[in-house]
């Protein structure tokens, strides 16, 4: 039997018979040979592999991408909370050395201040690293030098600074905060943002 090698292609070889004659081996099935007959069997695998492809990427996107949009929305509310102000005395619940902070009304936040050996006062909004269930804290400070985000572990359960150290001027502080904290990345908000 002779079957036309541009029809199968790579598919098949040519081999001799017993007598000597020429034939056609096919050495598999042909690709083409499958769907014949089969069509809407094809098209079911298609979906099938495109929904469970579509599922793998969804999973993916979710246990990459939900952690930074929480901590987007958790910058946010941060920098929302930053004090337009430093708190005065009757306002600050918490007093240790150059620190005048309190609790937000829900409880969940510290916002105040500091005052640096030089005058400068950096106002912030802290959240611990307790509410969070993460080994980072997360403060935002605003200053003279400008705004900052600083993730990292030293801020505990609340913004506070070694009496022997206080920074004295805001080059100092940002030198702490950076030696101290895992990340200290200085941000620009729109004009119309409190921080």
């Amino acid at each position: 039997m002779k079957v036309d090698p541009a029809i199968i292609g790579h598919w098949a070889r040519e081999a001799p018979t017993a007598k000597g004659e020429m034939e056609y081996l096919t050495i598999g099935v042909p690709p083409f040979q499958w769907t014949r007959g089969n069509s809407s069997r094809r098209s079911s695998l298609v979906k099938i592999t495109l929904i469970i492809l579509t599922l793998l990427l969804a999973a993916v996107g979710a246990f990459f991408i939900s952690p930074r949009i929480h901590e987007a929305a958790l910058w946010r509310q941060l920098s929302q909370r930053v004090p337009t102000q430093a708190l005065s005395p009757a306002e600050a619940e918490i007093t240790a050395d150059a620190v005048s902070a309190r609790l937000t009304p829900d409880g969940i936040d510290e916002v105040g201040h500091v005052r640096l050996g030089n005058g400068d006062i950096w106002r912030f909004a802290f959240r611990s690293h307790h509410l969070l269930g993460g080994s980072d804290s997360y403060s935002v400070f605003a200053g003279p030098a400008g705004i900052y985000r600083v993730r990292g572990d030293y801020f505990c359960c609340e913004v506070q600074f070694p009496s022997t150290t206080m920074p004295k001027d805001s080059a100092e502080f940002l030198t702490f905060l950076r030696r101290f904290h895992n990340s200290v990345e200085r941000v620009k908000y729109s004009n119309n943002h409190p921080a």
